[in-house]
């Protein structure tokens, strides 16, 4: 099984976000296939942290969340 770890930063992007998180969702992944999504918040002052948790049960355990200071 190919196993594969996304990394996307970000910074004060909790209103266009959701377009990348909606978008790996809706990959169609046709090969056996296992990832997990980090995504690293540097220091928003925005509503990132809640709007990626917000996403958490929609990739059933394979997002990640590390806020960085």
């Amino acid at each position: 099984m190919l196993k594969a770890s996304i990394i996307i930063a970000t910074y004060n992007r909790s209103a266009t976000f959701p377009k990348t998180l909606d978008g790996l969702l809706d990959q169609d992944m046709k090969l056996d296939f296992d990832y997990e999504l980090i995504v690293v918040d540097n220091n928003s002052s925005d509503d990132t942290k809640g709007m990626i948790q917000s996403y958490e049960a929609k990739f059933a355990g394979r997002l990640r969340y590390l806020f960085e200071a």
